[in-house]
């Protein structure tokens, strides 16, 4: 990192991710694959309800998984977030990501025909871990 990198960065927060659950928990004991980069063709009518009319039709969604864990479960996909939110509010916010999160899940199930055993959103602000379910 450059210096004026290095002073955007509160080290207390990366410090508080490393201590958390999830990292010590799930990324320290399994497989982990970063930045994982997915382009894979769904059902047009999962995005468009017009779409309906038209079974055969897909999209093609592409995206990038900041964090994807192989367990024996499954997969399970993490995503970090920097959004400024409370403890307090950041339920609510992590519901803005569902849709998100879902798509990333259908991707994985997708590419690797595994299930995904968890979706989880990390927010580095207040050091909350919110899991959304399966996708």
């Amino acid at each position: 990192l450059t210096p004026q990198q290095a002073t955007a960065i509160d080290a207390n927060k990366i410090e508080a991710f490393f201590a958390s659950d999830l990292y010590r928990g799930q990324m320290a004991q399994h497989k982990v694959r970063r930045e994982f980069k997915f382009s894979v063709l769904v059902p047009a009518a999962r995005y468009f309800p017009v779409a309906e009319q038209a079974p055969g039709e897909t999209v093609l969604l592409q995206g990038v998984i900041d964090c994807l864990i192989d367990t024996p479960e499954g997969f399970i996909i993490v995503d970090f977030k920097t959004d400024r939110v409370t403890e307090k509010d950041v339920s609510a916010r992590a519901e803005r990501y569902r849709a998100q999160m879902q798509a990333y899940a259908l991707a994985v199930r997708e590419v690797f025909e595994r299930p995904v055993a968890q979706c989880v959103l990390y927010f580095f602000h207040c050091g909350s871990c919110v899991v959304l379910g399966d996708g």
